[in-house]
C-alpha cells in the first residue's frame, strides 16, 4: 500500500463517521425526547410568595441556609445580605421567622462573608457556615436568644471547622 492511499482511507474514515455522527444526532435527541420523568406524581407543596417579611428596605441574597427551628413552627435562613456576599456589610445575615414569617431576630452583621450552612442544635445554639466560595471560611456559633444582638464576640463565635456539627 502506498503512503498516499493509506492517508486518503484514513480521510475516507473520517468522512464516514462525520456523516455517521450528523445523520445519528437527530435519532439520538428524538429518543431522549421520549423519556418520562423520574417522578411524574403531582406537586404536594404549595408555594407561598414573600411568606417571609423582610425589613423595610430590605432585599433577599443568595440563600443556601434554610433550618427548621426546634420548636417545629419557626423557620433559621443564613442569607447573603440582599447580595451574594456580605464582604463589607453590617446586614444581619441570619434571621429567624415565626411560623407566619414575621422576623422574630436578626443577627450577624460584619461577621461573615458567605454564610452557606446552619444547624440549630439541642442547646438552642446557631451553627452557620462560611462558604470559602467566596472569601469566607470557618463556622460560628451563636446563641441569639441569650446574647445582645451586634455584638461581636458574643453573637457568635469562631470555631475550628472539623468541631462544629456535621461538619467532619
Amino acid at each position: 500500500m502506498s503512503c498516499g492511499r493509506v492517508r486518503s482511507e484514513a480521510v475516507m474514515n473520517k468522512i464516514r463517521l462525520l456523516i455517521i455522527l450528523i445523520c445519528g444526532l437527530p435519532a439520538i435527541a428524538g429518543a431522549q425526547a421520549d423519556l418520562k420523568p423520574t417522578n411524574s406524581l403531582p406537586n404536594p407543596y404549595e408555594t407561598v410568595k414573600d411568606w417571609a417579611k423582610l425589613p423595610e428596605g430590605r432585599t433577599w441574597g443568595s440563600t443556601s441556609a434554610v433550618e427548621i427551628d426546634k420548636d417545629g413552627k419557626s423557620i433559621w435562613v443564613a442569607e447573603r445580605c440582599g447580595a451574594n456576599s456580605c464582604q463589607d456589610s453590617m446586614v444581619d445575615p441570619v434571621l429567624h421567622f415565626d411560623s407566619t414569617g414575621k422576623l422574630i431576630k436578626s443577627f450577624g452583621g460584619g461577621m461573615m462573608i458567605a454564610p452557606h450552612g446552619i444547624f440549630i442544635d439541642r442547646d438552642d445554639n446557631v451553627w452557620v457556615t462560611d462558604c470559602t466560595c467566596t472569601g469566607g471560611a470557618g463556622a460560628g456559633r451563636g446563641k441569639p436568644a441569650s446574647n445582645p444582638l451586634g455584638r461581636r464576640q458574643s453573637a457568635v463565635q469562631p470555631v475550628v471547622p472539623a468541631t462544629a456539627p456535621g461538619m467532619g
